[in-house]
């Protein structure tokens, strides 16, 4: 059945904008999604452009997943096949096809961010480095390294752009500032070697879904020429979050036609530590001297008041905003709905978590709301731990969607400790671990006073163990167990290895039934499926596939500053979401509470990057 959708006057004129650029400014609630699914309908349907001339980007699986089923709602039956993609996706999908140009395999593979840890530290420890490989912790600077390279991607400066323009900076620097040339002498070496290697085990990671896209366009005149007429219609959403690069591979895309809708708002772009330029809004109308403007205006999910107070809060943004720089008026118009909106003050933390508690219950009764209808906004996720004490002291039931570290979770450091004891057995912390884990439930007090014993005759405690004649049967079939894996590892892959060990143990089975009842149970089976996906990223990013290959690796994500993100999906509960802001970009509540609002917490005092940028780069 094909959905039908009433259109304001802004939206409708969007809709059936002609030919030529346009830039359609839309607010928070202003319908944007729709405008862009029903565009691509009347094109398919009114204007006769065969779908697969059009192409939609936007910036999440899922935001690209509900517009093309919007799409397809609109459509009749078995008109599909329109490309609605993500940046990287697009990216993805024009490298499989014409990739072989640049020497990339077409069954390249895509880097997680723990490959590309893997394939950094492989380039440290090979290169002589002097300031990105300290003695103490020569991994330290992992993780900051890559953001530098993936910076660079964001503003589509390749390693051979920022090779020359190191060697265009020796003159001056070797008079003014030695240590500068070699440190950004050694970034470019770094940044070499990381996309030699990448090609050379025929990977890319995220960045070179577009850069390599751009210089494909910019090498092979008949490629370009054979996208620019495919794509005869650009439809882009979020525009404000797009970077230098991904700005630059639409203008390559859309220089035949010109054909181009942008959509989004400056005053929602909240991504720019992640690379993303206002400018590229702010500048739109420059690029494109013909734009027409349309702003959409009206907003259907908010009353007037919460917007006239969002709205007076922007206004004390920077002032060169969109309203200003094209002389348009963004000012909302709301639902005509009742609303509160009040801000309160108190002298202590502890006083405004404890109010908060009250609103959450005050609230929900007095308006009959699930727990599930409310919302309470962070600034940084280490602030989650704060409401987390308040709400369990009055019983609200809460979920918190921070980002903790995979490693740090109760499921993982069993899985951890049995193979840093498999690959060490000198290793009695990690046995430790082990054993007073969920997977054998030891006493506590009996390891500690084992680990006791082997102490004072200083020996591992594995050793030991093994040197007691009376052993408790669990302790035996511990050992046993180990002797059994540590006789598999050199034959046997790491993946297939550590599969076997929590199957056979019971573990696996065990998290499996609670699971039906618990969701605790739930997050632990997503979270060890996380973590053998990143043992399949070692497997296949790494030319070694031993459980030990793996330990060593492990321990340099440890001593590096690399941190491993849980991923787990949010359940379908009844509580109070306690999230940062970022994560609740999207998405709708009843009651919605914002904490801690104070001077360099919120906003936040801006963080540098751990590796500077060379001047004069950007």
């Amino acid at each position: 059945m094909v959905e039908k959708i009433t259109l304001n006057a802004a939206q409708k004129q969007a809709v059936m904008h002609n030919t030529g650029p346009v830039l359609v400014v839309a607010g928070a609630g202003t319908g944007k999604t729709a405008v862009i699914s029903l565009r691509i309908a009347h094109l398919i349907q009114k204007r006769n452009i065969p779908q697969e001339n059009i192409l939609a980007l936007t910036f999440t699986e899922k935001a690209a997943a509900e517009m093309q089923d919007r799409v397809d709602r609109l459509l009749p039956f078995g008109v599909v096949d329109s490309d609605i993609l993500t940046f990287h996706g697009l990216g993805d999908k024009i490298l499989r096809e014409f990739g072989f140009e640049l020497g990339l395999p077409s069954d390249f593979v895509v880097m997680s961010n723990f490959q590309q840890s893997i394939v950094m530290q492989e380039i440290i420890s090979n290169l002589s480095l002097q300031y990105y490989k300290t003695l103490s912790n020569p991994y330290s600077f992992v993780t900051a390294l890559l953001q530098f390279i993936s910076r660079l991607k964001d503003e589509n400066i390749s390693a051979e752009d920022f090779e020359k323009f190191v060697l265009s900076q020796k003159t001056e620097l070797t008079r003014l500032d030695k240590k500068e040339f070699l440190r950004i002498k050694e970034l470019s070496e770094i940044y070499i070697s990381y996309n030699d290697e990448c090609l050379r085990r025929g990977m890319i990671d995220y960045g070179d879904q577009i850069v390599k896209v751009i210089l494909l366009l910019e090498q092979f005149p008949s490629i370009i020429s054979l996208l620019q007429k495919k794509y005869e219609y650009i439809l882009v959403d979020e525009y404000q979050d797009t970077n230098f690069a991904q700005s630059y591979l639409l203008k390559l895309l859309s220089k035949e036609h010109h054909n181009i809708m942008v959509v989004g708002d400056d005053d929602q772009s909240i991504y720019r530590f992640r690379g993303a330029a206002i400018s590229n809004i702010l500048g739109f109308t420059r690029d494109y001297p013909e734009a027409k403007q349309i702003v959409l205006t009206h907003n259907y999910r908010s009353s007037q008041k919460v917007l006239d107070s969002a709205y007076t809060l922007i206004n004390n943004n920077n002032p060169y905003r969109l309203e200003f720089e094209n002389n348009i008026d963004k000012k909302l118009i709301g639902k005509k709905i009742s609303s509160e909106v009040s801000t309160q003050t108190y002298e202590t933390m502890a006083e405004e978590m404890k109010a908060i508690a009250e609103w959450v219950h005050e609230k929900k009764e007095k308006h009959s709301l699930q727990y599930s209808d409310f919302a309470v906004l962070l600034r940084k996720n280490n602030q989650a731990s704060i409401v987390a004490q308040a709400f369990l002291k009055q019983d609200i039931p809460f979920m918190v969607s921070e980002s903790q570290n995979l490693f740090e979770q109760a499921e993982i450091k069993v899985l951890l400790h049995f193979i840093y004891v498999l690959s060490d057995p000198t290793n009695s912390a990690a046995l430790y671990g082990l054993l007073v884990s969920d997977l054998y439930k030891i006493s506590l007090h009996q390891i500690a006073e084992l680990s006791a014993q082997a102490n004072k005759k200083h020996i591992p405690l594995e050793e030991y163990l093994r040197s007691i004649n009376d052993l408790p049967d669990i302790f035996t079939i511990v050992l046993s167990t180990l002797d059994d894996f540590r006789g598999a590892s050199n034959s046997e892959g790491a993946g297939q290895l550590l599969y076997r060990y929590i199957e056979s143990s019971g573990y696996l089975s065990k998290l499996v039934q609670e699971a039906e009842s618990d969701s605790l149970a739930v997050t632990k089976l997503q979270n060890i499926s996380q973590f053998f996906g990143i043992i399949k990223d070692f497997e296949l990013a790494s030319e070694y596939n031993t459980v030990y290959s793996l330990w060593q690796y492990l321990q340099q994500i440890k001593s590096s500053d690399t941190n491993i993100v849980s991923q787990t999906s949010p359940l379908d509960q009844d509580a109070v979401r306690v999230m940062t802001i970022h994560k609740a970009k999207g998405l709708e509540f009843t009651a919605v509470c914002m904490i801690d609002l104070i001077e360099q917490t919120f906003p936040s005092k801006n963080m540098s990057d751990k590796i500077r940028t060379p001047e004069g780069l950007l």
